[in-house]
């Protein structure tokens, strides 16, 4: 049976990108969230904010030169 998260805080960071399912609305906020412009993420409780900015922060690593063996940085 797999857990059950009430909180995005709680899932461990190596889990995110395993649990995350994202369409296309999902991507155009997630590209939005990594560019260079300023981004405003609104919505209600429990619609998923935290878990975008999770995502999209992993997905920066992945993509820095800088980030690629995050072992160092620890």
């Amino acid at each position: 049976m797999s857990e059950f998260y009430l909180r995005t805080e709680s899932i461990k960071q190596a889990d995110i990108l395993g649990l995350s399912v994202v369409n296309e609305a999902d991507r155009k906020i997630l590209n939005a969230l990594k560019s260079n412009e300023p981004c405003l993420l609104e919505g209600s409780r429990g619609t998923g904010k935290s878990f975008l900015m999770r995502v999209a922060e992993l997905e920066l690593e992945d993509e820095s030169p800088l980030c690629q063996d995050r072992s160092r940085l620890n």
